[in-house]
């Protein structure tokens, strides 16, 4: 029963997840963008990931209790109740779930690295004309010096 209860919270922490960026494919899909920074997106896929790692690694929630260990009989009654609260299930879809979003924000990632990489690449490109037109400059003036002399 504890599992179910840790599992409920769990489950209630992703569904807060997802009615948070819920409006984000809808954004994306009407403006083409999305008002988020490179940190809001990182900050969303590190409670994801701590979410996944909380369900599969920190919580005993795919463990059987070590009482089961040495009391055989009650394993049977484990299981059935185990099963009856839909535990596996609950389980792969939190991560179906978490692996939905972290896709989203993967996107999202790519998405803003995109955008820095065009933005440095304009930098990029208006020093080297800046620097065309300095040279220009500067040999003009070499021309003009040379003709006066």
């Amino acid at each position: 029963m504890s599992q179910s209860v840790k599992l409920a919270r769990f489950e209630n922490i992703m569904e807060q997840e997802i009615a948070e960026y819920m409006a984000l494919p809808k954004m994306m899909a009407k403006h083409g963008e999305v008002k988020l920074t490179r940190d809001d997106v990182m900050r969303v896929v590190g409670r994801l990931f701590r979410l996944r790692m909380d369900v599969n690694l920190v919580s005993n929630v795919l463990d059987t209790p070590e009482i089961f260990w040495s009391e055989d009989e009650l394993q049977g009654l484990y299981n059935a109740i185990r099963g009856y609260l839909e535990i596996s299930q609950r389980v792969k879809l939190l991560n179906s779930r978490t692996g939905v979003i972290s896709d989203l924000l993967d996107m999202l990632s790519d998405h803003l690295h995109g955008s820095q990489m065009t933005m440095m690449t304009r930098i990029v490109i208006f020093l080297i004309v800046v620097t065309c037109i300095v040279a220009s400059a500067e040999v003009y003036v070499k021309m003009l010096l040379e003709r006066r002399f």
